[in-house]
């Protein structure tokens, strides 16, 4: 041992010892191990004064004499006969001798994994490996927690310093020795490491395996999984990170305990030491920046599936929140106080986010606005994707569903306990039964929720927005396209109230909403309850618009257009009263203009369409009636200013043979009533 005692080999002490025992005494190895236990003494010291230059001398001066030891020791192991060691009349020295020896090993290990030396803790995990598996105490099968965290620490140590290949392999042999949350964090560092493609999945399997009932016990892990991601992917995280995370969430989401203390208000610590909304904020982050340069369609899609489950559950527990009851006062009761320091006390105390539970385990109300912010610009970062050329994946059904539940969390940002200020869409989606339309009569409008403001409705507006035009492109199933179609009526009919209430410049948002509900009932294709919907101010309010774009000196007639496509649609649909009453509504909006062709239509077209699918002589009357109105007041003109050559001649036609046959259907009604009176 030069070098490590003062003055030489001639002061070692262990080597008086030596010389007087034989490499065959049976009190050697005990001193063999005392020296190392001495040696590893010495390394300890010399690292806690920093003395660097002693460093590889003494690791190497301890590796030499382990290494003597582990040859003797597996030399002795191979010459016993029986299948059990230490079988002779000494069998309990040297099973003394077995567990001084591990001991000692497992103190090495210790060591040298807290300095950090992880080449040399390699080699000391190898050797303690080789002596559990040669002394054969523990089993062949089945679980062996000691051995495992051996090969845990192996495997770690493996990986640190690139061999990862064989890290993972002794990782996941470690596991499969011990199942348990810590030999799964040891697995999943070493497969990031190696950039393992079935990281996910294997890390899948071992979650479902180790759940239980409230999952706290792998909550509290899951912090180590995420520094792993972030220590091993490029640039701080990435799909890796995001898929922890993802896992992360919803096992916390699924934790029984939390539901019941945010509804309980029991103040108590989150499981993994964070609030839901402070991974959620870091989730949505990661996502904004993976998601940009995915191309993959297969993953884009799963990312987008656990995105939408996340925000849903995230609502539940506001949900839970904002519904639960403030608690009653009991006992006597006490005189009000009306001073004003109670008073806002009071009110400060309603908002869900005062709550010391709600902060603890939710999160607090900065960060709800910063979901909020988030989901809209992941939102318009699916819908920049999903219009690109080379886009994977349409994304458009959660963009809407994102934008809604943003309007969701910037309300749910200024809701109050127990008040129900907020009609959630998230109620909507998982109650069917609750359905309104945008109201165009002036009488039955509702009054929006004060805490609600332009920004939610134009959430709720673009939600609307991308959900028609996502329909009407994709050609989903009858079934599932009138779900959405009646919860996209629904968020119209709440944005409409709340652009009420907080929006000044309504002209353009009115046009919006009211050609999106007209292509949302022609999408449902029910006839009675669009031409229902259209008569109860619909058509009235197109019109009205209409004549204000002609006043603005509007000459691209964008909503006759419109319309005039909607009633060519329910033709083709079957919807024949909703169409009489578009194409009705198309010759009015010419006749307000005072044009007779517009973008190819034609009023004269429109009006032949209606005498021909007219129900009563009196519907047929109206529309002549209109025609000698407008020749009146504008004679005939150039083509474009008056009716056709060819209008003429066939309204000419028409009401001859129409002048001629009325009477005669009124002689056969009146016949055939006297008939049945006889």
């Amino acid at each position: 041992m030069s070098g490590i005692y003062r003055g030489g080999a001639a002061l070692d002490p262990y080597r008086l010892m030596f010389d007087k025992l034989s490499k065959s005494h049976q009190l050697r190895p005990f001193v063999v191990l005392d020296k190392l236990s001495a040696i590893l003494s010495i390394a300890f010291g010399v690292r806690q004064r920093k003395l660097e230059h002693e460093y590889e001398s003494i690791d190497q001066e301890a590796l030499i004499l382990a290494d003597q030891y582990l040859s003797s020791f597996k030399r002795d192991n191979a010459l016993t006969t029986d299948t059990t060691l230490f079988v002779d009349t000494n069998n309990s020295m040297k099973t003394e001798l077995l567990n001084v020896a591990k001991e000692q090993f497992a103190l090495a290990v210790s060591l040298y994994h807290s300095w950090d030396v992880y080449e040399i803790c390699a080699k000391w995990a190898s050797m303690l490996k080789d002596i559990h598996e040669t002394s054969k105490v523990s089993p062949e099968h089945g679980e062996d927690p000691i051995l495992a965290e051996v090969l845990s620490v192996l495997a770690h140590s493996l990986s640190m310093i690139g061999s990862h290949a064989e890290g993972v392999k002794w990782a996941r042999e470690a596991y499969e020795k011990h199942k348990c949350v810590n030999n799964l964090a040891t697995l999943f560092h070493c497969a990031a490491r190696h950039e393992h493609a079935d990281t996910l999945l294997e890390f899948d399997n071992a979650l479902n395996e180790l759940s239980t009932s409230d999952h706290d016990d792998i909550l509290e892990h899951f912090p180590r999984f995420s520094n792993s991601c972030v220590e091993n992917e490029a640039e701080g995280g990435g799909e890796l990170l995001l898929g922890v995370q993802e896992r992360w969430l919803n096992l916390q989401l699924r934790s029984k305990n939390l539901g019941t203390c945010l509804d309980k208000k029991t103040v108590c610590e989150s499981p993994s030491g964070h609030s839901v909304l402070d991974l959620l904020c870091a989730y949505l982050e990661n996502f904004e920046h993976v998601s940009s340069s995915q191309k993959d369609r297969q993953k884009t899609e799963s990312m987008c599936e656990y995105l939408g489950h996340i925000v849903d559950g995230v609502l539940r527990l506001l949900q839970v929140c904002r519904d639960r009851k403030q608690e009653k006062l009991t006992g006597r009761r006490k005189k009000k106080n009306t001073s004003k320091e109670n008073s806002e006390r009071s009110i400060e105390f309603d908002s869900i986010w005062n709550d010391t539970a709600t902060q603890k385990l939710l999160g607090d109300r900065s960060q709800c606005v910063f979901v909020s912010e988030a989901l809209w610009n992941i939102g318009n970062q699916l819908m920049t994707a999903s219009v690109l050329d080379d886009a994977t994946y349409d994304s458009r059904a959660l963009a809407a569903d994102l934008f809604a539940a943003s309007h969701d969390f910037i309300l749910m940002s200024e809701e109050e306990e127990g008040t129900r200020l907020s009609k959630l869409d998230y109620d909507v989606k998982y109650e069917p039964e609750r359905f309104a339309v945008p109201s165009f009569n002036d009488a039955s409008a509702t009054a929006a929720s004060d805490i609600s403001s332009e920004f939610s409705a134009q959430c709720l507006l673009l939600s609307a927005a991308v959900t028609v035009d996502y329909l009407e492109s994709s050609g989903r199933d009858q079934s599932s396209a009138k779900s959405l179609l009646r919860r996209t009526l629904h968020r119209l009919a709440q944005s409409q109230q709340e652009f009420e209430s907080n929006c000044r410049k309504k002209a353009q948002v009115s046009k919006m909403i009211a050609l999106l509900t007209m292509r949302c009932i022609l999408g449902l294709g029910e006839d009675s309850f669009a031409f229902q919907t259209c008569n109860d101010g619909l058509c009235a309010t197109l019109l009205k618009l209409h004549i204000n774009d002609a006043v603005a000196s509007d000459e691209e007639f964008l909503i006759l257009k419109q319309v005039k496509s909607m009633s060519d649609s329910a033709l083709q649909k079957r919807m024949i009263h909703t169409d009489r009453v578009l194409t009705k509504l198309c010759s009015d909006m010419l006749q307000k203009s005072g044009a007779y062709v517009v973008g190819g239509i034609s009023l004269g077209d429109l009006q032949r369409k209606m005498i021909q699918s007219s129900v009563s002589v009196e519907e047929a009357i109206g529309v002549f009636q209109e025609i000698d109105d407008a020749v009146k007041k504008a004679g005939t003109g150039k083509d474009g200013t008056s009716y056709s050559a060819g209008d003429f001649a066939w309204f000419t036609v028409e009401a001859h043979n129409r002048g001629v046959s009325y009477p005669l259907l009124e002689m056969r009604h009146m016949q055939r009533h006297s008939t049945r009176s006889r």
